[in-house]
């Protein structure tokens, strides 16, 4: 959680200097705020991401903010009177770098609520903020430096690593293990069972017992709302510094690697492996027991209903290099219209 600071005064030079930018305009600008490109402020810093020289010309021509980061790209430049841009070789780094002298991260809590609830035998490390009506199940350990908010629930036998902050409302079922420097948001379920029945002549559909877990290894961000289940049987593990969006569903027994991010919407089913790198945009399915190679992106909506064994990009469904699938549905749109030229 972020809380601006207040008071805040700070020059173009002293900005220059941090993000060791060129600086063209007035030094002495000074600003108190940041600000996004499209809701720019005046007295404020903001930030440009496009890389071709007209846009960025354009982007300068229509600065109304105080101080402007633009990506290293033009020679000569001449912002509005009074006005100052500063180029650097990724603006939007830049601006990243710049967001702590402007707001302080603080915990939304702090130490131990008495309406909290720890069980028995857990291991706890320094510096553990503990919110209301939250649980810590028996037998687990928990980490340096943890925060937990309110009504969160961690099962027994759970291992929560240093740094970690597990949000309002996210359940971490038994045996779960995270890893350090972990976000886990608002409403996110670690651990729940996996969806496996079997036909029974009595039952109908009998459930399998789920009795494998989720690991989670450090920096990784679970979002709000999302759901990764625990396996049938070993581990259903996701890699360092992995990235999931809200509302994805993580099937149980799936492997993702490292560096991969899975954008909202996604449904990966069950014994899915995916590589390190991979991009899977929004409202992505995945198919189960298939494998998706190291480096492979998948644009939104797209159906990955087999393996992925070539790095590059995909999309549609069928699944398709891009330029194959944009054909496909180029003849497509244009069906009726062949066919009466057929008949001529």
């Amino acid at each position: 959680m972020y809380v601006n600071k207040e008071n805040i005064s700070i020059s173009a030079s002293e900005i220059q200097n941090i993000i060791q930018g060129k600086l063209f305009g007035n030094s002495n600008k000074k600003v108190s705020s940041l600000s996004s490109f499209d809701s720019q402020k005046e007295n404020s810093l903001s930030f440009f991401t496009g890389n071709s020289k007209k846009t960025i010309e354009e982007a300068i021509s229509n600065q109304t903010c105080s101080i402007l980061l633009i990506n290293d790209v033009l020679e000569e430049i001449k912002p509005k009177d009074n006005y100052c841009v500063i180029s650097c070789k990724n603006a939007h780094r830049g601006f990243l770098t710049l967001i702590n002298l402007f707001y302080d991260e603080v915990k939304p809590i702090k130490g131990i609520s008495e309406k909290s609830e720890i069980g028995q035998n857990v291991k706890i490390g320094e510096n553990l903020s503990l919110g209301a009506f939250s649980i810590i199940g028996d037998n687990s350990e928990i980490g340096n430096n943890v925060t937990i908010c309110p009504n969160v629930t961690i099962y027994p036998n759970c291992k929560i690593g240093n740094n970690v902050t597990i949000h309002a409302g996210a359940v971490i079922r038994e045996y779960t293990e995270l890893g350090d420097n972990i976000v886990i948001q608002n409403g996110a379920i670690i651990g729940a069972d996996g969806f496996g029945y079997v036909p029974d002549p009595q039952m109908g559909l009998r459930p399998v017992p789920q009795i494998g877990n989720v690991k989670l290894d450090s920096f990784v961000d679970i979002g709000a709302n999302a759901c990764i289940d625990r396996a049938a049987v070993s581990t259903t593990h996701v890699g360092y510094s992995t990235k999931i969006d809200n509302l994805v569903q993580v099937g149980h027994n799936c492997t993702i690697g490292k560096f991969s991010i899975l954008c909202g919407l996604t449904g990966v089913a069950g014994s899915t492996q995916i590589g390190n790198q991979v991009t899977l945009a929004g409202g992505v399915g995945v198919a189960d027991h298939v494998k998706i190679v190291d480096g492979v992106r998948v644009a939104g909506r797209s159906i990955v209903d087999r393996s992925i064994e070539e790095k590059g990009d995909y999309m549609g469904h069928p699944l398709s290099a891009p330029i194959r699938y944009k054909r496909i549905q180029n003849i497509i749109n244009n069906f009726p219209e062949t066919i009466k030229e057929l008949k001529k």
